[in-house]
């Protein structure tokens, strides 16, 4: 069954907003009447869509979210499920603590082939990093062993 549109007021701008595509629509905007019926929002190049209304960049997933199940507090996050920022469909939003949406997130993968090491491009070291301690190596192997040597100091 599909969901019906839910019409959002910012001020005086009205937005639809459609649950199952996760499409902002300019229902009317105050100063730009000629946005009727156009895509509302703006893909910024942090990857999250953001819609600005009366002066205010507003976040794409909390409207949605906002929309569907009410206000949030300051210190919720919205998590997009499946990592793809600006999918603002309902069923792929959550609430989240900051921890919670980090644990979510994308890694790079590492190119040197050891955890916790990295190349350090201006001295052309390796460096081992443990908790706020870098050691450095001429080799990955070396640093790699540093690495294990600031765990094991650790525990």
């Amino acid at each position: 069954m599909a969901n019906a549109k839910i019409l959002i007021t910012l001020g005086k701008s009205l937005l639809s907003y459609d649950p199952d595509t996760g499409v902002f629509i300019w229902e009317t905007a105050r100063r730009k009447p000629f946005l009727s019926g156009a895509l509302a929002g703006r893909l910024m190049p942090n990857g999250y869509v953001y819609i600005n209304a009366n002066g205010k960049m507003h976040s794409a997933s909390r409207l949605a979210w906002k929309a569907v199940n009410g206000e949030l507090s300051d210190n919720i996050e919205i998590d997009h499920i499946n990592s793809v920022k600006d999918d603002n469909r309902i069923c792929n939003l959550r609430c989240a603590t900051r921890a919670e949406n980090l644990r979510n997130r994308a890694f790079k993968k590492n190119l040197c082939g050891f955890t916790g090491v990295s190349l350090h491009t201006q001295s052309g070291l390796y460096r081992a990093r443990y908790k706020g301690i870098t050691k450095y190596a001429k080799t990955a192997e070396d640093a790699s062993a540093l690495y294990a040597k600031l765990i094991e100091d650790r525990l």
